[in-house]
């Protein structure tokens, strides 16, 4: 029997993959080329519109594969699942106020810092034990989203004012 998990899992990746190979396609222009004297000329930027929205095809896509096969994982015995630290009753309330200290600590140290301190705190909230993998997942989930938004799409991340004042 398949779970509610997989069914929700199965819908995600379709939808992603009808985003992917049909909207996207059909509904965002790509770049055109214009022939001029034997050289190509790009008319829009070097990227195309349709990057952005791809990437975040692709993702939704493999968020929901994910889900598929950890339903699955679960289903097959494998995992016991913890006790998280926070009772599940309070837990929206303890990620709003995560949430609201990131918001005012992100201005004030910048992504990086206010990051890994958030990640780590609601992975802490959220079950995870080991210090040790809380401190090398928040590094390195910070630093992957910041390289995709920061270099690869340019977009600008907050800095703070503190880091600032101090370099």
């Amino acid at each position: 029997m398949i779970g509610l998990d997989s069914k929700i899992g199965m819908g995600i990746t379709i939808f992603a993959g009808f985003l992917n190979f049909y909207l996207i396609p059909v509904g965002i222009d790509k770049a055109s080329v214009e022939w001029k004297s034997g050289i190509d000329v790009l008319k829009t930027a070097a990227l195309s519109a349709r990057l952005f929205p791809r990437i975040l095809a692709i993702s939704i896509g493999v968020l929901g594969l994910f889900l598929i096969f950890s339903d699955l994982y679960l289903k097959a015995g494998r995992y016991r699942a913890k006790k998280p630290k926070v009772e599940i009753e309070s837990r929206t309330w303890i990620v709003m106020l995560i949430l609201c200290g990131y918001f005012v600590l992100i201005f004030i140290v910048g992504y990086l810092y206010a990051t890994i301190l958030a990640l780590g705190i609601l992975m802490y909230c959220f079950g995870m034990n080991r210090l040790n993998r809380i401190i090398m997942i928040s590094v390195i989930a910070t630093f992957m989203i910041y390289l995709i938004f920061e270099k690869l799409l340019y977009v600008q991340l907050p800095e703070g004012w503190l880091i600032n004042f101090l370099l």
